[in-house]
C-alpha cells in the first residue's frame, strides 16, 4: 500500500509565499541565473490569490490549489501533476507546454486558458513541448475558448464540461470521455480519437 501524500503548510515555508514569487519571478527572467526556483510540491495553497504571477517552470505537483485566483497566470511547462486545482480560477492563464497529469480540474474556471505547444530553444534541447494533461480530471470545468492545440490529453475526463469554441486541434484525445459535454463550435481537426467517448458524430 503506498503512502499518502500529506499536504504542507504555508506556515511552514522557509520564506514568506510573496518573497518566493519574487524570487521565481527573477529566476525566469534571469534563466536561473538569479533569484530561486518555486518548489511548492505537496504544499496546501486553497484559496491562494496569485493572479498575473509568473510561475513559468514551477514546481507544483500534488500542491493543493483549490479555489485558488490564478486567472493570467504565467504557468508556461510548470509542473501541476497531480495538483487539487478544483474550481480554481485560471481564466486566460498561460499553461502553454504544462504538465497537469492526473491534475483534478474539477469545476475550474479555464476560459481562454492557453495549453498550446511551446518552442523551446536549442540551448535547452529544442523542439516543441507539448501540455500534458494525461488522466486530467476536467468535471464541469469551464473550457470555452480554450486552447488545446496538439495538447497530450489521453485518459482525460471531460464528462459534463463546457467547451463551446475550444480548439483541440492535434490533440491526443485517446480514451477521453466527452459525453455530457457542450461542445458547439470546438474544432476537432487532425486529432487521434481512439477510444474517445462522446464525441459528435461530425465533429470536423
Amino acid at each position: 500500500m503506498s503512502e499518502a501524500v500529506i499536504p504542507k503548510s504555508i506556515e511552514n515555508l522557509d520564506h514568506p509565499l510573496q518573497d518566493i514569487v519574487i524570487a521565481h519571478g527573477e529566476w525566469v527572467k534571469s534563466n536561473g541565473r538569479e533569484g530561486a526556483r518555486a518548489e511548492l510540491s505537496e504544499m496546501d495553497l486553497t484559496g491562494i490569490a496569485l493572479d498575473s504571477a509568473n510561475f513559468s517552470a514551477a514546481d507544483l505537483s500534488y500542491a493543493i490549489l483549490r479555489d485558488a485566483k490564478l486567472s493570467k497566470t504565467e504557468l508556461l511547462m510548470a509542473d501541476l501533476s497531480y495538483a487539487d486545482l478544483r474550481s480554481a480560477n485560471l481564466k486566460r492563464a498561460d499553461l502553454r507546454g504544462a504538465k497537469l497529469n492526473r491534475a483534478n480540474l474539477t469545476d475550474a474556471d479555464l476560459v481562454g486558458a492557453v495549453f498550446s505547444e511551446v518552442n523551446v530553444s536549442s540551448r535547452a534541447g529544442g523542439g516543441e513541448w507539448r501540455a500534458r494533461l494525461e488522466h486530467a480530471k476536467l468535471v464541469r470545468a469551464s473550457l470555452n475558448g480554450v486552447d488545446l492545440r496538439n495538447a497530450d490529453l489521453e485518459g482525460a475526463d471531460f464528462r459534463d464540461a463546457d467547451l463551446r469554441d475550444a480548439n483541440l486541434s492535434g490533440a491526443l484525445l485517446i480514451d477521453c470521455d466527452f459525453r455530457g459535454a457542450d461542445m458547439r463550435g470546438t474544432k476537432f481537426y487532425n486529432t487521434d480519437k481512439r477510444g474517445a467517448r462522446g464525441l459528435p458524430i461530425e465533429d470536423d
